[in-house]
């Protein structure tokens, strides 16, 4: 019994996530010196080699790559609950911003809050009228970690973040609802593409794609391509400096048997050019309004011979 015992305490010393309290109103809003472009650019600077990217654990700036405040089809409606920890012993200050949809944010000023030390926060209706960044429609949500009273980023932050979207349930009293963990800020980096499986779009379901452009200063652009079991289908898509869009996927595409298919986004980028950004895939049952979320993952090479049969 003894060494159990032991075992027990040196795992509870060594991993202080275990002390995490739990607190069900959303990040305090605090006071601080305005945020401008060159503190967005310098806090979202690409940190890992271009041959590398992150995995979804604790990081420094995370990204919530899609966030709804707004009617769906058949009487939906969708909001977004987000989920935010910070891993650290000391009180977190972090700048949040909205990344809108179809127009560049780098002119929004983020907002400062604080994530209490060993904490995690519950953001319930992340875009409502008393929520942090109140918005109607859809968007993105950046979050970093900056040095107290400073823009200055705060690269030694543990942060992490989760979000859901979800939609009363029309005839019932229920819901209906996604999610996935907000990727660190440069899960996805520089110019080799990613992809995004397990989509669907026949009779019963439709797809649509996302991408974010974190650069705050340049329009970014990406060819999209959507692998079926027929012809690949491809279009661009041009994202102006810090902004987000969602893009149904062609009604004119040849579904697969099952109608699911991989989405791949490469972006139009100089070998050796680095900025970050994000992307994935969200299908909704056009009956029920199930839905899920495909984040898009980021390779050195991209499988062209996918098969979705």
């Amino acid at each position: 019994m003894k060494p159990f015992l032991s075992f027990a305490v040196l795992i509870l010393i060594g991993l202080p996530l275990l002390a995490l309290s739990h607190a069900s109103e959303s990040p305090a809003p605090i006071s601080g010196p305005p945020a401008t472009i060159a503190d967005i650019g310098a806090g979202s600077a690409a940190g890992r080699p271009l041959s590398l990217t992150s995995g979804f654990g604790p990081d420094s700036e995370v990204l919530l790559p899609v966030v709804i405040n707004t009617p769906g089809l058949n009487g939906t409606f969708f909001k977004t609950d987000g989920f935010f920890a910070n891993f650290r012993n000391v009180n977190q200050e972090v700048l949040v911003r909205f990344i809108p949809a179809g127009v560049s944010g780098s002119g929004q000023p983020p907002l400062r809050a604080s994530l209490s030390a060993l904490t995690n926060a519950t953001a319930v209706d992340l875009l409502g009228p008393e929520s942090l960044l109140s918005r109607t429609g859809v968007g993105a949500f950046l979050i970093t970690a900056v040095l107290p009273g400073t823009n200055t980023a705060d690269t030694s932050a543990q942060l992490l973040a989760l979000f859901r979207i979800w939609t009363p349930q029309p005839g019932s009293a229920g819901t209906t609802s996604f999610g996935a963990w907000g990727p660190p800020s440069d899960n996805i980096h520089g110019f080799n593409g990613a992809i995004a499986l397990g989509l669907r779009q026949n009779a019963a379901f439709r797809t649509n794609v996302g991408l974010v452009n974190l650069d705050p200063i340049n329009t970014r652009s990406w060819t999209v391509t959507i692998l079926s079991s027929g012809t690949p289908t491809s279009f661009p898509i041009a994202l102006a400096p810090l902004s987000m869009q969602l893009v149904a996927v062609p009604t004119t595409i040849s579904p697969s048997q099952n109608g699911y298919l991989s989405v791949t986004f490469v972006p139009f980028a100089t070998p050796g050019t680095d900025f970050r950004w994000s992307a994935f895939g969200v299908t909704a049952d056009n009956v029920t309004g199930d839905s899920w979320l495909s984040l898009a993952t980021q390779s050195a090479t991209l499988p062209v011979n996918i098969s979705n049969d």
